[in-house]
């Protein structure tokens, strides 16, 4: 896990339909990435500027959603 990513996994969790949704920092933030399989590489999920942590994924293979924490410069960690 982790192919092609250059920095350092700070979380992972799984995601239900497959792979895994992955913490990644990249210089000073920490963002979310994810990852098919062990085979595929990592790609870049756009969102908020800032950092991400404490991230959970949905349990049914039925939901997409996942929660996180989220902070930034503008805004407090929520």
């Amino acid at each position: 896990w982790g192919k092609g990513f250059n920095g350092n996994i700070i979380g992972y969790t799984i995601r239900p339909q497959g792979g895994v949704y992955i913490l990644g920092q990249l210089g000073v933030n920490v963002q979310i990435y994810v990852q098919q399989s062990s085979s595929k590489f990592v790609m870049l999920q756009h969102g908020w500027e800032g950092t991400y942590q404490l991230i959970s994924s949905a349990t049914s293979p039925h939901s997409l959603s996942i929660a996180f924490a989220h902070s930034s410069f503008e805004s407090a960690l929520e």
